[in-house]
């Protein structure tokens, strides 16, 4: 009903007898026929309901969540559609030290609510069956935190020869079911909070020879991890 049903019916011109494909926003994926289809109402029933737990279905079998510090401009909306498209399950903005990009406490509502939108967007476009979820901006403290405590493989982007190459950091240990990938702003991070990561449980890891700007980092990393984890 509503948008949804005005999309399909108007943008897309979709008629009774009409097979569509659908999600729940939860990994689960159907086929159903369309039985009616006007502006305000499309209704329909349900014809095939395939296994969910595989790439085939509209996601990886694994998690990653996505922790980066808040680019400038529309970078942030960029990172949000392509990280979707990749396979970004969680995102998480945050504030660190060299962050230009300060959201006030009145707005933060109404952007969070916004950047949902582009997700929600994204994955209808490219036929992701788990909606990522988009969380309010944290400190990168509170972002260390949360990370450490949901456990997995925790690494942390840093464009320092103390960094191992990403491959590496999946060469010698069994597939994690979550990874928390953390990108640092334009400017980079600090020493203090690279040693702050360390101390977390973070590993420090490098994404190639070239300095990738920090909309570019997070879709090379998960198409990285993408595929060392599907080997």
């Amino acid at each position: 009903m509503g948008q949804e049903a005005r999309h399909i019916a108007r943008v897309l011109r979709k008629k009774p007898g009409d097979v569509l494909r659908l999600f729940d926003g939860k990994g689960s994926v159907f086929f159903g026929e369309i039985t009616e289809a006007v502006p305000e109402r499309v209704a329909g029933r349900v014809l095939e309901h395939p296994p969910a737990k595989s790439a085939a279905a509209g996601h990886w079998p694994w998690e990653i969540h996505l922790y980066q510090a808040l680019p400038k401009g529309s970078k942030w909306d960029w990172v949000l559609e392509k990280g979707t498209e990749v396979g970004v399950t969680r995102f998480v903005p945050l504030i660190s030290e060299r962050t230009i990009v300060r959201v006030p406490s009145g707005e933060v509502s109404r952007k969070t609510a916004r950047w949902r939108k582009i997700v929600q967007a994204a994955a209808k476009q490219c036929g992701v069956a788990r909606l990522p979820i988009v969380e309010e901006p944290q400190s990168f403290g509170e972002a260390l935190q949360q990370a450490s405590k949901k456990g997995g493989l925790l690494l942390f982007a840093w464009e320092s020869e103390l960094a191992e190459p990403i491959w590496t950091a999946l060469a010698n240990q069994s597939k994690p079911s979550l990874v928390s990938l953390f990108i640092g702003p334009e400017g980079g991070w600090s020493l203090d909070e690279a040693e702050t990561a360390k101390k977390a449980g973070t590993r420090p890891v490098g994404l190639g020879p070239q300095v990738l700007r920090t909309e570019t980092a997070p879709i090379a990393a998960i198409a990285m991890l993408n595929a060392l984890l599907s080997r």
